[in-house]
């Protein structure tokens, strides 16, 4: 898990993000808002494809590339942090082929 994330971040999906990682994305940037409801993005890259995942007011969300997104149902906010990794987890594969 790369050291410059957050503590705060790595905590609430580090163990998530490991997947991610070990499908070749690097964390490029990240921020974390402790007095915005601790709120953050994490911004990754793998080659030309850009991912940031986004936690927003307890809700996750993904910003990338709108056809794949949409294809594996990522098009949305998600309240369940388990329902959104499992999505985001069939985009890293696909957009991987």
């Amino acid at each position: 898990m790369p050291s410059e994330l957050n503590e705060s971040i790595r905590n609430e999906i580090g163990e998530e993000l490991e997947s991610i990682l070990e499908a070749g994305f690097t964390v490029s940037t990240s921020m974390y808002s402790e007095t915005d409801f601790g709120n953050f993005y994490v911004d990754l890259l793998r080659g030309a494809d850009k991912l940031r995942i986004i936690r927003d007011r307890d809700q996750f969300m993904v910003q990338g590339d709108d056809a794949t997104l949409k294809r594996v149902g990522l098009w949305r906010a998600f309240n369940s942090k388990a329902e959104f990794f499992d999505a985001l987890n069939r985009y890293v594969v696909e957009s991987s082929e």
